[in-house]
């Protein structure tokens, strides 16, 4: 299926579409949807939506990143997801992976690829919602704006509240009648059996405890827990604050952290929160500015609000460069200082899609382990804090690093759009 875009005063706007399901072509086999992008002026580098379906009808085994299923979707980092399998709802925010060269579209492309197993009812309906406040359906383009979505003439649907619908038909080879007929579903943690009273396959844990294989070289211990293969073993790194405070005066740097991990990371993407009473921001750099053994020199994204005092910043690794397993200086934030008292800064955790997170040079989501690398004195969601103190009054010798600095910050370009920035995190 391919979606054309609606027209807008200032050009084409893409539409945002579900493909004609396919799939169930013998028992076991599962039901297969694609959220595709239509053809538009906008060069989009990151989509989120919100997919509504019955949950007595369908059960989501999978979904991934358009080019997991699209070898030509430039669209391949996935950058959150949230399951609600009771309820029938998916929330899923993916983008480009810049670290590999990928840019954006201005499609048609495949945006996601989405597996189901049927759950008994003959005929139901997926739909792409355009959600509430707090999850919504929207693009991004390559400007870290919205990307507005025009569905009018590429999908239209009857549906309140939809953006987009499809049918599904069971086909009668998705019905079972023995065991044998489910063998798709064997592996080293589970098998398929056939439930009988409803003629469909489902899924039964075996080996449990057992050893097995996660596919990540990085688990060393890999056992088989409820059906599913679980890996354990890895160094996750730890991010935080370092308390270096340079040059001395009313000018204070805070360097961002990575630790040393398993994992090779090529990007990260955090929220800062100061307090705007005691603290203005001034500007922030990618790690290398002043650490060149740091592998982070991209920018990717930076958006501030002085007002309630919050950054959120994105940074990745230079072209070229497999990443690092840490230690490493991710970012720079330059302060001035309006009351040394009050000279304190947070890491923290945040809401979607201003989340902290660190990504792997598989483009997979890496959590990062705080706990005794900088336990912070306050709970989650905060993963560092720290007061800072700067000594009160600078050297003769001092004041001429004062000055370079304050030069090159009077140059730095701030972005205060955290108020009304809308987009997708870019990571």
């Amino acid at each position: 299926m391919v979606c054309a875009g609606g027209l807008t005063a200032w050009g084409e706007s893409p539409s945002l579409c579900l493909s004609n399901p396919t799939g169930c072509d013998q028992p076991g086999s599962t039901i297969n949807v694609e959220v595709m992008l239509g053809a538009g002026d906008p060069i989009v580098v990151g989509s989120q939506f919100v997919l509504m379906f019955d949950p007595a009808a369908l059960t989501p085994l999978e979904i991934l990143p358009g080019q997991s299923c699209d070898p030509l979707s430039p669209i391949s980092l996935e950058i959150y997801k949230k399951v609600d399998a009771a309820n029938g709802s998916i929330f899923f925010a993916t983008g480009i992976n810049p670290f590999k060269g990928e840019s954006g579209t201005q499609g048609p492309a495949t945006i996601a690829c989405v597996r189901f197993l049927p759950s008994g009812t003959p005929m139901t309906e997926i739909c792409i919602m355009a959600g509430d406040e707090e999850e919504t359906t929207r693009l991004s383009d390559n400007s870290g704006h919205v990307a507005p979505i025009d569905n009018s003439t590429a999908c239209p649907t009857d549906q309140v509240g939809a953006i987009s619908c499809r049918d599904v038909i069971f086909k009668p080879e998705c019905r079972c009648t023995s065991d044998a007929e489910c063998d798709s579903f064997n592996g080293p943690c589970r098998i398929g059996v056939c439930n009988e009273s409803v003629m469909l396959c489902e899924v039964m844990p075996i080996n449990e405890g057992g050893a097995c294989n996660d596919g990540n070289d990085c688990t060393t211990t890999d056992v088989c827990v409820q059906g599913e293969c679980e890996g354990s073993g890895c160094t996750n790194p730890s991010l935080c604050l370092d308390e270096l405070s340079t040059p001395p005066g009313n000018v204070m740097a805070v360097p961002v952290k990575l630790g040393a991990g398993d994992p090779f990371i090529t990007g990260a993407q955090f929220t800062m929160q100061w307090n705007p009473a005691g603290l203005n921001l001034y500007s922030v750099q990618p790690g290398s500015w002043s650490d060149p053994a740091s592998p982070f020199m991209v920018e990717i994204q930076n958006v501030s609000d002085a007002a309630s005092g919050e950054l959120f910043y994105a940074v990745g690794v230079a072209p070229g460069v497999v990443g690092t397993q840490g230690p490493a200086t991710l970012a720079w934030v330059f302060f001035e200082v309006q009351d040394r008292a009050l000279a304190d800064v947070c890491l923290f955790e945040d809401s979607y899609p201003f989340l902290t997170k660190l990504v792997d040079d598989q483009a997979r989501l890496v959590d990062s382990y705080n706990e005794g690398s900088c336990s912070s004195d306050q709970g989650p969601p905060f993963l560092d804090c720290q007061q800072f103190v700067l000594a009160e009054i600078p050297t003769t010798s001092d004041w001429g690093l004062v000055v370079l600095t304050l030069a090159f910050l009077v140059g730095a370009k701030l972005q205060f759009r955290r108020g009304n920035n809308t987009a997708a995190a870019g990571v």
